[in-house]
């Protein structure tokens, strides 16, 4: 098995994986990173600059957890693995709340280094934004409504409960918490024929729920900034959005004499989604 990559070569894919399991681990590695990326690229182009780069900072760290978790699996340590992704699941989404309410972060400090001296003047916990209790989080009520608002334009009824993105959001943080507090025990594997057996079943499909949730708020976040007509999000959800319908959308972007000054790559930017969404809204 290929050594574990160090953090200052983070961008290299591992060579020479064992089986196809150990392939899909990375391949969703990689379809992570670069949907965040295109998210990012879309929050440049439309958010404050200075709290487009504090998400873009938020994100690089959370990313580096991402990766770490999915050496730790490919070797064997899930339980690790877990608490990783957690870390992982925790700072996307802060990142994306954070973009929401700019006090919050700015309240939310961060250091290169810290000792048992330390006492953050600010605590924040995700379950603190997903408690689905009588008084929600004003984040949950939020997107709540954006998820009901995105169904209804593209021309779906209610979901069951469990596929909800902020109920589904709660359990997989409960999933990913019990790397964490101990309540997930994996058995240790004695090969790697066994840890791929692992990674097909304990680790890829919680990591790839994982990922839906979050690209799921952060398509309905970035829904929120551009008001797209209904047949642009159904050809969204379906994955084929073209670059002659986004012009359409955006004539600016093609027409330099429009009379406003377009947004660079608005286009592209917009059938980037396309990946995305259709996984995420299918």
């Amino acid at each position: 098995m290929p050594a574990f990559r160090p953090i200052w070569n983070i961008e290299e894919r591992p060579k020479d994986l064992p089986a196809k399991a150990f392939d899909d681990l990375i391949d969703l590695e990689r379809v992570v990173i670069r949907g965040l990326n295109a998210f990012s690229e879309f929050v440049d182009a439309y958010v404050d600059e200075g709290e487009a780069t504090q998400a873009r900072a938020l994100i690089s760290t959370a990313n580096t957890d991402l990766v770490a978790g999915c050496e730790l699996a490919r070797f064997g340590y899930l339980k690790q693995a877990y608490s990783l992704w957690r870390s992982w699941y925790e700072q996307v989404i802060f990142a994306l709340y954070f973009l929401e309410a700019p006090i919050h972060r700015q309240a939310w400090k961060v250091s290169k280094s810290v000792t048992i001296a330390d006492s953050p003047k600010y605590r924040l916990m995700l379950h603190q934004l997903l408690a689905d209790s009588s008084e929600k989080h004003a984040f949950m009520l939020v997107y709540a409504d954006r998820y009901q608002k995105l169904l209804e334009g593209l021309k779906r009824g209610k979901p069951v409960k469990d596929r909800q993105p902020l109920i589904k959001a709660g359990k997989i943080l409960t999933v990913l918490s019990q790397g964490v507090h101990g309540t997930y025990r994996p058995a240790i594997a004695q090969n790697e024929e066994e840890l791929s057996s692992q990674l097909l079943t304990h680790c890829i499909p919680t990591l790839n729920d994982a990922w839906l949730t979050v690209s799921e708020f952060w398509l309905l976040f970035l829904t929120s900034l551009v008001d797209f007509p209904e047949d642009v999000l159904i050809k969204l959800a379906q994955g084929n959005l073209t670059k002659a319908d986004a012009e359409l959308l955006f004539p600016s972007a093609s027409d330099p004499d429009f009379g406003i000054t377009p947004i660079a790559n608005e286009v592209d930017l917009v059938i980037n989604l396309n990946d995305f969404f259709l996984p995420a809204f299918n």
